[in-house]
């Protein structure tokens, strides 16, 4: 089954719309943030702030959290949430724009959630524009963004994100942005890591202001990292020393890859960052970046990332 409305309204009242007993709640552990909490029957579970539809946590049915927050993350109205997967749009990095856009400092509402069975749940969010919005970029768009958590013996406790933009203005007026999923992955130590899947890749290195090209086939992270790569591959891997399992993820229409990590001297001139934070992430985002994309008035443009683990025995 499933339920929808919209409308602004309380945790409670959100929660008496949309909860799903054992399995989906709404509460409000900080004042003016409500949050959507999933569980699945067995044991993976997600957290999500309506503000910015932002995830801050996914656990696997074995107790891993794949998902890293700030330790310092502030939760304040116009500033976005360090940590999680924040959502970037209509602008990647710094331009015309506030940076990263405005669609993380928004509050979203919900449109319905969906019981599947004890171990499949989603909820899909929505952000239309408004006035604010609008002065900043003058277009109407409706964004809409589901989460579909499931578990199965084969797949274990699987994320499944899909984002699309609508372009809802009335006359022939396209619009063009640039997007992401800006995940932070949680890892218990950076220089214990690798990212796989990258290898001959062109990409551009924002630290070092330079184009080069992928050499390694397992990417380690060594000092402050900043790289946008094109064109890469649906499927990209995090792998660590000593853990059994590594995290895999996929995408559809997230044409480039950006890998950040801010190092030790940047993370402590970081506010909302705490000082040895660097040490446990690795941002390895799903975006649209090298070629923004256009879209025509009255269409849907659609990406989906997937997340999961895999045991490293049956990947050999």
């Amino acid at each position: 089954y499933q339920r929808r409305v919209r409308g602004t309204m309380s945790a409670q009242q959100l929660n008496t719309k949309f909860g799903i007993e054992n399995h989906l709640s709404i509460t409000e552990d900080k004042p003016n943030f409500p949050k959507v909490t999933i569980k699945l029957e067995s044991g993976t579970s997600c957290e999500i702030y309506l503000y910015g539809a932002h995830l801050t946590s996914f656990k696997t049915h074995s107790g891993r959290e794949i998902i890293m927050m700030s330790s310092a993350a502030i939760f304040k109205e116009g500033k976005g949430i360090r940590g999680g997967i924040p959502v970037i749009f209509p602008q990647f990095g710094s331009g015309s724009l506030p940076q990263h856009g405005f669609a993380r400092q928004k509050n979203w509402t919900i449109k319905e959630s969906k019981f599947q069975d004890s171990n499949q749940v989603s909820i899909t969010l929505l952000l239309n524009d408004d006035e604010e919005t609008r002065k900043l970029w003058p277009h109407a768009f409706l964004l809409e963004l589901s989460f579909r958590l499931y578990y199965t013996k084969v797949k274990g406790s699987v994320l499944e994100m899909e984002f699309s933009v609508a372009n809802q203005n009335s006359s022939p007026h396209p619009f063009s942005f640039t997007t992401a999923l800006h995940t932070y992955f949680k890892i218990r130590n950076i220089n214990k890591t690798v990212i796989t899947g990258l290898s001959g890749l062109s990409y551009f290195d924002k630290v070092k202001n330079e184009k080069a090209k992928e050499e390694s086939k397992a990417l380690k992270i060594v000092d402050e990292t900043d790289r946008i790569y094109f064109n890469a591959p649906s499927d990209i891997t995090i792998e660590e020393e000593e853990v059994i399992e590594k995290i895999c993820f996929g995408r559809n229409n997230f044409n480039d890859v950006v890998v950040w990590n801010a190092w030790a001297a940047k993370a402590k001139s970081m506010e909302d960052l705490g000082d040895d934070d660097w040490k446990e992430y690795v941002c390895v985002e799903s975006a649209v970046i090298g070629e923004p994309i256009e879209l025509d008035s009255n269409k849907v443009w659609r990406g989906i990332l997937v997340i999961g683990t895999i045991p490293i025995a049956s990947a050999l």
